[in-house]
């Protein structure tokens, strides 16, 4: 089966300033058999975003769970969030031909979004897929 090409790639912004860019090969600087999330400092975000080479971006800020997208900057919880954590994957749909054994892949989402707890001290749960 042969990899498809990502439509989106993740830069992430930390809270000391620092930068890290998803490579087009999507592997791993301390172990190319990973994807390249494995490098990301989960605890240390400040900001994940996904651009496409179209200039499109959907960035979520960590600190208030705000999203800003080519389109303006909103929310999907009222009231206030904290200890909100990163959850991002893609999810694949594909469609495999038995008679030949070849995958086609139908789509990518590109779940981006967050956990964390409200002000009820309820765990909450939130994302965006983006096609």
């Amino acid at each position: 089966m042969t990899k498809h090409k990502l439509k989106y790639l993740f830069t992430t912004y930390y809270k000391d300033g620092s930068v890290f860019q998803q490579p087009e090969n999507d592997k791993s600087a301390t172990d190319p058999a990973l994807s390249s999330y494995h490098d990301v400092r989960q605890k240390d975000l400040k900001a994940f975003a996904l651009y496409d080479c179209g200039g499109n971006f959907y960035m979520l800020d960590l600190g208030n769970g705000e999203y800003t997208t080519n389109a303006g900057k909103f929310k999907l919880h009222t009231g206030n969030v904290r200890n909100i954590q990163l959850a991002y994957f893609r999810r694949v749909n594909s469609t495999v031909q038995l008679d030949d054994n070849s995958v086609t892949v139908d789509a990518v989402g590109y779940h981006l979004g967050y956990q964390g707890v409200d002000d009820d001290g309820q765990s909450v749960y939130h994302y965006i897929v983006i096609q």
